[in-house]
């Protein structure tokens, strides 16, 4: 599901879940663009809910 994310989605998602950056830290990435990074977690963790659930639907309608 991840290679599928967008590039700018992932990257943040990356930093903030999996690498654990605060997002203090993170944002000091994007100076320029101090709150790009929780709007784009944001955007990030709503993909994933989304497609989780249209996955899971078509799991549970044997279309997956």
């Amino acid at each position: 599901m991840l290679a599928a994310m967008p590039e700018g989605y992932k990257t943040i998602f990356l930093l903030s879940v999996i690498e654990e950056y605060s997002h203090k830290e993170i944002e000091n990435f994007w100076a320029s663009r101090p709150k790009l990074p929780r709007s784009q977690l944001f955007r990030a963790i709503k993909w994933i809910k989304k497609n989780i659930f249209e996955e899971s639907n078509l799991i549970n309608y044997g279309l997956l």
